[in-house]
């Protein structure tokens, strides 16, 4: 199974803060926890470097306009995001040797109205690291994990990586309790 390395409290960067991670709060208004209603995009770095980071950039403000958020938005969200903040995320958590993960998530923001958003969000901006237990990922990459495929549960919106990861967690729980690594979606003659 997956396994990340432990590591002790670190800081998480909130809309243009580095914040401790036991202090890191959104409001319980925010369209990504009521609704989904966000996008995000992982990566990994090595020695502070981050792989392909303007391609996960790119990716996430394509999803961004996609789901609707006003270009003025995305463009902060740009800027905040690279110039500098992913890699001061790493340096001052210890992560600028070795492998890393990086999560950026990026919701739609605080809204207190229903399934409508409101025509000019402030959106919310999340990204957390952590380092990446290499040894594991190496023996899975030399002898291969099990798979077990799954019916049903496909992911509505394929294209872009909706914050609506709940048929990936019954996918993996499903795989789990079979002794999988991974469950593959699969519908009729297609996989997903």
């Amino acid at each position: 199974m997956e396994r990340t390395i432990r590591m002790k409290a670190g800081k998480v960067y909130i809309n243009g803060h580095l914040v401790p991670e036991d202090k890191a709060c959104v409001s319980v208004f925010d369209r990504g926890l009521n609704y989904g209603d966000g996008v995000f995009e992982t990566m990994k770095a090595l020695d502070g470097e981050i792989f392909f980071l303007k391609d996960h950039l790119a990716r996430l403000k394509s999803g961004l306009r996609v789901i609707g958020v006003p270009r003025r938005a995305i463009n902060g969200i740009g800027r905040g995001l690279s110039g500098g903040a992913l890699e001061s995320l790493l340096e001052i958590n210890g992560l600028s040797r070795g492998y890393a993960y990086l999560k950026i998530i990026v919701t739609r923001g605080p809204d207190r109205g229903g399934h409508l958003p409101l025509k000019y969000p402030s959106p919310t901006v999340i990204a957390v690291c952590k380092g990446l237990d290499v040894k594991a990922i190496s023996k899975y990459n030399k002898h291969g994990v099990k798979i077990t495929l799954m019916e049903g549960l496909r992911p509505a919106l394929p294209s872009i990586k909706s914050l609506n990861f709940l048929p990936n967690v019954l996918g993996k729980l499903y795989a789990s309790k079979r002794g999988s690594f991974e469950a593959i979606f699969a519908d009729g003659d297609s996989l997903t």
